[in-house]
């Protein structure tokens, strides 16, 4: 076993494609004032996180979760941070243009820990916090877990 653990396994490239176009439709739905793909129709961030969160859970079964949270972290991280900072340079920029101080966009100290959108924080943690969930929860039932989950999901 290397330093970079065991060999990740092959994908499926049907798999991978239907992720490459949630990430366009992801893309899309930014830049195009809301549009969508009718290919998926506004499902391509769940998309997405789902088939990030089950690569991260069959990767944690192989290697482990901490092996796959230092990955995420060295992958996703740096650019998530890059963006952050982009993001917030723009937000600034547009509080100043409409006559706000800069730092108006920034409302809470919070806002180092997700970035300048709360919502942004689960993109390099979601992945890890799956593995952690799986690795936490893989002894007990499957019946039991997914009664759990859809009771989480229904809450």
């Amino acid at each position: 076993m290397t330093s970079e653990g065991p060999p990740a396994t092959a994908r499926e490239a049907s798999i991978e494609r239907l992720r490459l176009v949630a990430m366009f439709e992801i893309v899309a739905f930014h830049t195009l004032d809301g549009g969508r793909l009718p290919v998926i129709a506004g499902l391509g961030l769940p998309t997405f996180l789902l088939l990030s969160a089950a690569f991260s859970v069959v990767s944690a079964d192989r290697r482990g979760p901490a092996f796959v949270a230092g990955l995420k972290l060295r992958k996703l991280g740096l650019a998530w941070l890059f963006w952050c900072a982009v993001y917030a340079v723009v937000l600034s920029a547009l509080a100043v243009r409409h006559g706000a101080p800069w730092y108006a966009p920034f409302h809470t100290p919070w806002m180092l820990l997700y970035g300048p959108r709360i919502h942004l924080w689960f993109i390099p943690a979601a992945g890890s916090i799956s593995a952690y969930l799986h690795a936490a929860t893989r002894h007990l039932d499957r019946h039991v877990i997914s009664l759990l989950w859809l009771g989480i999901g229904g809450c």
